[in-house]
C-alpha cells in the first residue's frame, strides 16, 4: 500500500492481463499512465550514481522498451492506447518535449494499425497528447489528454496547457463533422 509496483506485482499483473485478454477478447485497451515509478530520477541516481541526463534518458527508454514488450505479449490482438501520467517524464510532473519525442515510437508499438501508429506518434511527440480513430470501431475517436500540464504540482505550463485546450476544442468540433463519438482518456481527472 502506497508503494510503487515492484517487479513481482508487475509480473503478476502481466499474467492476469494475459488471462483477461484470452477470456474477454477486448477490442482495445487504454492504460491510464504512470508507467514509471514516483521519483524515478532520484531512484536511478541512487542506484547507479549516474547524474547525467543522457544516462537517465537512456534508462527511461530501456524501461519503456521493457514495459511495452511485456504489454505486447499480454495483448497480442487488441490495440493498446497509452496515456501519459505525471510520473511519465524524466522528472515527475515536468513536461519535456524530448521525453515525448523519444517515447512516442516506443508507445506507438502497442497500436497494431500502422496508420494509427503514425498518427499517434505525430501528435504525442509534441506534448504527450493525441487523438486517433479507434481501428476496431471507426465511429469512435479516442482523445488522449496530457493532464499533467494542468496539475498544480507541475511547473508553469500555461502556454502548453492553452495549446492543448485549443487542440481539444478543434478535435471536438471535428467530431460533429465526422459524426463520431468521443472517448476522452486522461491520467489526472
Amino acid at each position: 500500500y502506497k508503494k510503487d509496483t515492484g517487479f513481482q506485482l508487475f509480473q503478476s499483473t502481466i499474467q492476469e492481463l494475459k488471462k483477461q485478454n484470452s477470456e474477454r477478447h477486448p477490442r482495445f485497451i487504454i492504460l491510464l499512465g504512470d508507467f514509471l515509478s514516483h521519483n524515478f530520477k532520484e531512484t536511478y541516481i541512487k542506484y547507479t550514481g549516474d547524474t547525467s541526463d543522457a544516462g537517465l534518458q537512456s534508462f527511461v527508454s530501456k524501461t519503456f522498451e521493457f514495459t511495452v514488450s511485456e504489454l505486447q505479449q499480454a495483448f497480442s490482438n487488441p490495440d493498446v492506447f497509452p496515456v501519459v501520467g505525471n510520473n511519465d517524464a524524466y522528472v515527475d510532473y515536468v513536461s519535456d518535449p524530448i521525453f515525448y519525442k523519444k517515447t512516442a515510437p516506443i508507445f506507438s508499438r502497442l497500436i497494431k494499425n500502422k496508420y494509427t501508429q503514425l498518427e499517434m506518434q505525430k501528435e504525442f511527440s509534441y506534448s504527450g497528447y493525441y487523438a486517433v480513430d479507434v481501428p476496431a470501431q471507426r465511429n469512435l475517436r479516442l482523445i488522449v489528454l496530457n493532464t499533467t500540464l494542468f496539475s498544480v504540482n507541475a511547473p508553469d505550463n500555461s502556454t502548453a496547457a492553452q495549446t492543448e485546450l485549443a487542440w481539444l476544442h478543434q478535435e471536438l468540433r471535428h467530431l460533429a463533422v465526422k459524426h463520431q463519438k468521443a472517448l476522452i482518456a486522461m491520467h489526472i481527472p
